[in-house]
């Protein structure tokens, strides 16, 4: 399966309900879907793969006290984390934008004709020749993921740290992302090594493979990309502020397995004489109703 990483807008998105339910468990017409939706099943559909998951709509939207939701929010991290890819509509601000931008892409092609003659075909074919990545404005993609609205969504930072592979639907184009690198269309390679606007991947919260580090090094690496997480996070905005914790917790648990160590609101065991030196920038009054612990960054 196949899940998508997307705004929802300040209106609410197509979505299962208690009363549609049963509606949603027998089909689901495609053409009352949003654009970003029909995007999606259509690059599903391209990939060969049989199922898409929507937040929207694979869980259902109720108000507090929400039973489903409360048990398949706790899953999203492990729903991310093994689906074969995620697609992010990342230049969508609503699900009625689309996942590809109505921008003229590669203006500067260059067509080209070329005689062909094989087997079964005698004449001439035309190719459209992309821009390399000479001819793109510097640093495109740091910069296209810098203003990303996807950016800005709480709940999209765990499914870009536990997606095994995204596929990123700029403005120019879209690029493909691994664990190891990303991979424009028109053949640019985004290293990991340079200073990344994305957030950092699982395996970054360990030391590299093949060095031998103590436990002071190992504290160090994991602190580091924590630290740049919560700095993220919190920059991020959430519909229900009661989300908070909930919007990482899939993140939190996929590191107690990676790391055995314990998590406590937003911090962790290993390194709390660390993590409790955190200041907030500009609000400092703690978020009532209740949300974390007074010492937590997630409280305020």
């Amino acid at each position: 399966y196949i899940c998508l990483s997307h705004c929802w807008g300040e209106t609410q998105p197509i979505t299962t309900t208690p009363e549609t339910l049963h509606e949603r468990k027998s089909s689901i017409a495609i053409d009352t879907l949003p654009k970003t939706y029909k995007d999606a099943i259509m690059l599903t559909r391209a990939l060969s793969k049989r199922y898409l998951w929507i937040d929207s709509l694979c869980i259902v939207q109720a108000p507090h006290p929400n039973p489903d939701w409360e048990r398949e929010s706790a899953k999203m991290g492990w729903i991310f984390r093994n689906a074969f890819c995620t697609i992010s509509a990342s230049a969508a601000t609503t699900g009625s934008e689309g996942c590809f931008s109505s921008e003229l892409r590669f203006t500067k092609s260059v067509p080209v004709s070329v005689q062909c003659r094989t087997s079964d075909y005698s004449g001439t074919v035309f190719f459209s020749l992309i821009p390399s990545e000479k001819l793109l404005p510097n640093n495109s993609f740091r910069e296209q993921m810098l203003k990303a609205p996807v950016n800005t969504r709480g709940w999209c930072l765990q499914e870009q740290i536990l997606a095994s592979r995204i596929i990123h639907c700029c403005p120019d184009q879209i690029y493909v992302q691994c664990n190891k690198h990303v991979v424009g269309e028109n053949g640019y390679i985004f290293d990991y090594a340079r200073k990344s606007p994305l957030p950092p991947l699982l395996k970054h919260f360990l030391p590299p493979p093949g060095i031998y580090c103590g436990h002071m090094k190992r504290c160090f690496y994991f602190n580091r990309a924590w630290c740049t997480v919560t700095e993220m996070y919190s920059h991020r905005h959430l519909t229900q502020d009661s989300d908070r914790l909930p919007a990482i917790s899939g993140l939190a648990s996929a590191l107690q397995l990676l790391v055995d160590d314990r998590y406590f609101a937003g911090l962790w065991l290993s390194c709390l004489h660390r993590q409790l030196l955190w200041f907030g920038y500009l609000d400092k009054q703690i978020y009532s109703p209740y949300r974390a612990p007074s010492w937590s960054w997630i409280s305020h």
